[in-house]
């Protein structure tokens, strides 16, 4: 919309690779969580949040056909088969407690209006298909940017082929240790095993896509020329997961290698990028809801309310949206030393809108925004905030927590690295390379076996608890580490088709020793 526009970063550039890189043809990423929209209809948008790649949830943000902001939501949009297959669904309306009246969950009605259809396409976009009422739409969305994603750094990366691979003289990247720089042209990559000094730089093509990432550069070590090309789901401050392959440049129909990638990050940025991005809650009041996007400005929110002047015959509000389009970083009270930790809240003004409505031609002069009120978003960077808004004469404070669409793809097995940041039980900095296999048990619980680089056994096979808030999962097990016992607690910012990335802690037992740090796994393909 006009009001966000002026924060949104630009596109990252596509800038040059080497020159014998052959392009390669990739698939858009897994993962379709983050804030759609239509660049030159700005105004109205979509809110997809996906948990497990089989599911997806939507709300839609758009316009009545008086003009007023009203939102619809897709709460179970099914996966459908085929190489990139659409996500359907029906699509409600919802009637519920008016603005500034005290909040009913039982008086919330949802109401099927229609269907709609989200197909990623290869270019990064999507194709939003969805009928209201006998009227259809079609539209071509993308991703919104937010923010440009920290890729700099240094990461101890893990491979996990897909099937058998006819590039034998390939190096492959497991482990290795890639070093990641901006330079004048864009970016460049450095490539060496773990423990060597770093190799000469080469360049690397990024093309960012909202919260995902697309990277491709040039094979240089092997006897095999050809392009390794990334497509990541996530890119933050901890790790990054996501897809890899390998396309040699001749002969034509020459070798393919493809697989799941990670990398566990070797210090971690104290920004937490993307860290708040979800759809958050009240669950003591389902029915409404808060669609939260961290940018590099701040915070860029949609609360789902009810109106207190549009009603339907029996007295409930009709949907109706409201934007926070810069929420900027609440200044702390004291100077918090360096570097300085999150920020504790955010702050900025709400907006009423109008437009366009969905079944007329979009117009851009029909989108107005105007202040209405204030809203503050309170936050210990955990799975809960607390959510004060301001509109008219209503305030408004609600906890909030982040919401499940779905269970996280948690089994699996991984190749796994954990960077060491502060350690009492060993040096520093070192990367460990293990094996994980998560198994699923009888009573919806999960088991964690070990192994470490020779494939020995690491103690036995353990029980792990997991919770799970929103696109967070938290992982905690007893379980040795160099014959110490060792409890453990592991955080995922982010779990996908690619794999695991986020933190670790872990302490001896009896307080023998205490270590945290960075934490990446790639997932290994089934067969």
């Amino acid at each position: 919309m006009k009001l966000a526009a002026r924060v949104i970063i630009a596109l990252a550039a596509f800038v040059g690779a080497a020159s014998h890189a052959t392009t390669v043809s990739l698939s858009p990423p897994t993962n379709l969580s983050d804030h759609w929209w239509n660049p030159v209809e700005s105004g109205w948008g979509l809110s997809l949040v996906q948990h497990d790649e089989r599911l997806l949830f939507g709300a839609l943000f758009a316009y009545d056909p008086s003009g007023r902001a009203q939102w619809f939501v897709m709460p179970d949009m099914r996966r459908g088969e085929g190489v990139a297959p659409s996500y359907s669904g029906p699509l409600y309306s919802a009637n519920g407690s008016p603005l500034g009246t005290n909040f009913d969950p039982a008086a919330t009605r949802l109401q099927q209006r229609g269907e709609a259809r989200v197909t990623p396409l290869l270019d990064g976009t999507a194709s939003l298909r969805y009928s209201v009422d006998g009227t259809t739409v079609e539209k071509v969305v993308r991703r919104m940017d937010m923010m440009t994603l920290p890729l700099e750094g240094d990461y101890a990366v893990r491979f996990a082929s897909s099937a058998a691979s006819s590039c034998g003289a390939v190096s492959r990247p497991d482990p290795e240790i890639w070093r990641i720089r901006r330079v004048a042209e864009g970016h460049a990559i450095s490539r060496t095993p773990i423990g060597d000094w770093p190799d000469a730089y080469q360049p690397m093509q990024v093309r960012q896509h909202g919260s995902a990432l697309i990277a491709s550069f040039a094979e240089t070590q092997s006897p095999v020329r050809g392009t390794w090309s990334v497509v990541l789901d996530s890119v933050a401050g901890n790790s990054f997961t996501g897809k890899l392959s390998f396309v040699e440049d001749a002969p034509a129909g020459g070798c393919v290698l493809q697989g799941n990638v990670s990398g566990a990050r070797g210090f971690p940025t104290y920004e937490l990028p993307g860290w708040l991005t979800d759809h958050w809650f009240d669950p003591s009041q389902p029915g409404w809801g808060l669609s939260i996007y961290q940018g590099s400005f701040g915070l860029f929110g949609v609360v789902f309310l009810y109106s207190a002047d549009a009603r339907d015959a029996q007295g409930l509000g009709l949907a109706q949206w409201y934007v926070m389009p810069e929420m900027r970083p609440i200044p702390f009270e004291q100077d918090p030393g360096s570097p300085p930790p999150p920020p504790n809240g955010y702050r900025g003004t709400v907006y009423s809108m109008q437009g366009t409505p969905l079944s007329q031609p979009f117009d851009a002069t029909a989108t107005r925004g105007v202040a209405v009120g204030e809203a503050t978003f309170l936050t210990n960077y955990a799975d809960s905030t607390t959510l004060t808004y301001r509109i008219g004469d209503h305030t408004v404070t609600r906890p909030l927590r982040r919401f499940e669409t779905a269970a996280l793809p948690i089994a699996g097995q991984y190749r796994v690295d954990m960077n060491s940041n502060v350690t009492s039980c060993g040096q520093r900095g070192v990367a460990t390379s293990e094996t994980w296999e998560i198994e699923g048990a009888a009573d919806a619980g999960f088991f964690l076996s070990r192994t470490n680089a020779a494939g020995a056994a690491i103690g036995t096979r353990v029980p792990v608890e997991v919770t799970q808030r929103g696109k967070i999962a938290q992982l905690r097990f007893s379980s040795p580490q160099q014959g110490i016992a060792n409890n453990w607690s592991v955080t995922f910012e982010h779990a996908g088709a690619g794999g695991v990335g986020g933190v670790y802690v872990r302490q001896g037992a009896e307080n023998s020793c205490y270590e945290n740090g960075t934490f990446a796994g790639a997932r290994v393909p089934g067969p």
